[in-house]
């Protein structure tokens, strides 16, 4: 994506020669002595801390209180222009995983991020092609397949917010009540004491409910490759605890490689859930009995009093570096006549489908309302600051922009990325509609 505020306008030469009177050609009979001058320094482009993020040595001339908001709000556009382009090209890798389990043409599933139109283009692929093949499994080969998620949630870290509001110029009051300020979502967090809530821990070494990919051991509702005996079936045949060199479905005693539906010993690679979740060594996302530290809020942050530019340019820039974990997704297939290619395609929807639900979910849904929101301010900002600098105003109007491009893109490629759940659905049974009831 090209900077808004890094475009250099250059007049042709011709033109320059005809403006500059020390250029003018000379007489043919007469000698005369042309002046040449050293070329002035050019000007820095307007506003180029938009696109570096660096503003430490900006002064808008404004004051310092006003000056610390304007910066606020710019840190906060150069943040969203930047994190639309990474977020596009993470939902072009996620569907292009789910093709390829699908057994898409690599052609089909090769795009660059550009402005949101790469990955509507590999979605919307993908989207085809796996409906395609759910279809076929569900009416073709009677294969009951049902797909359970649960939604994403993305948390911003309170502290980073509380930072970023006293560096505006106005600092969270240290006795905050965080449920109130934090009502619109949970407010998560290490718990020391009793958590009532979820309990998710950082993947890796450990034992439990994975959220992401089981690596090790899994005692249930396993689905993937297995190094040692297959519990269950391999590509689609009964496999009687046999070795398995394809899919493996059910259970799988080491080297598990896919979803983990019961308990992992081994590594995962996204959250666990432990198996006493009272006891939460991670983040508590719900009521903690004890000390709540690192808190995390999932919805809008408003503490009272806060200046509302401050308020919302914190939000919005902080959102852009938020947890969003890995969420819940299960794949049930029974019955029916399933094939290697099947298995493959149920596999590919467990591990893709999170991530595609992570990132559409999580930050598609939010990032575009944070935009909508920072824009208003800035509007109302400007409209209050009329008399400022020529320059300030237009660097306003230049961040607001990019923040909307960005907002524009995010939509496109999330939008795109929706089409991959409703895929999932076909060929499902048509369900009768109720006649009236007497």
């Amino acid at each position: 994506m090209k900077s808004p505020w890094l475009k250099i306008v250059s007049a042709p030469l011709a033109v320059l020669a005809l403006a500059s009177p020390l250029l003018a050609l000379p007489s043919c009979n007469k000698h005369v002595e042309v002046e040449v001058k050293a070329p002035e320094k050019a000007p820095p482009p307007p506003c180029q801390e938009l696109g570096t993020g660096d503003f430490s040595r900006v002064d808008y001339g404004l004051g310092q209180a006003v000056d610390a908001k304007l910066k606020t709000l710019l840190k906060a556009d150069h943040l969203l222009w930047r994190a639309a382009p990474a977020l596009e090209a993470e939902l072009i890798a996620a569907c292009a995983e789910l093709g390829a389990a699908a057994g898409m043409r690599d052609a089909d599933l090769q795009a660059k991020a550009d402005h949101g139109k790469g990955a509507e283009r590999v979605c919307n692929n993908v989207a085809f092609g796996v409906a395609q093949a759910m279809k076929g499994a569900r009416q073709q080969a009677k294969v009951d397949v049902t797909i359970d998620a649960d939604p994403a949630k993305c948390y911003s870290d309170v502290a980073m917010l509380g930072r970023c509001m006293a560096s505006c110029g106005s600092p969270v009051a240290e006795d905050l009540d965080l449920r109130a300020a934090c009502a619109s979502g949970d407010v998560g967090g290490s718990c020391y004491g009793r958590c009532t809530g979820g309990c998710l821990i950082d993947g890796g070494e450990g034992s439990g409910g994975c959220n992401g990919q089981c690596a090790g051991k899994c005692d249930r509702d396993f689905r993937g490759t297995c190094g040692g005996r297959c519990d269950g079936t391999c590509d689609g045949a009964p496999s009687r605890g046999k070795p398995c060199k394809g899919l493996c479905d059910g259970r799988c005693d080491k080297q598990a490689e896919g979803f983990c539906g019961g308990h992992c010993d081994g590594k995962c690679t996204g959250t666990w859930e432990p198996k006493d979740p009272n006891k939460c060594a991670g983040t508590c996302g719900g009521g903690c009995s004890g000390k709540l530290v690192a808190p995390q809020c999932s919805g809008d942050f408003t503490p009272p009093g806060a200046d509302p530019l401050c308020r919302t340019s914190c939000q919005a820039g902080v959102l852009t570096a938020a947890r969003c974990p890995l969420p819940y997704v299960k794949v049930t297939a029974k019955g029916g006549k399933q094939t290697a290619s099947m298995q493959r395609l149920f596999a590919g929807i467990q591990t893709a489908l999170l991530k595609i639900i992570r990132l559409q979910q999580g930050f598609g849904q939010r990032l575009p309302r944070a935009v909508e929101t920072l824009s208003a301010a800035a509007i109302d900002w400007t409209n209050a600051a009329a008399t400022a600098p020529p320059a300030t105003l237009l660097c306003v109007r230049t961040g607001s922009d990019a923040a909307r491009d960005a907002s524009a893109t995010i939509n496109t490629a999330s939008q795109a990325a929706a089409q991959i759940q409703t895929s999932l659905k076909a060929g499902e049974p048509v369900k009768e509609a109720q006649g009236p009831v007497e």
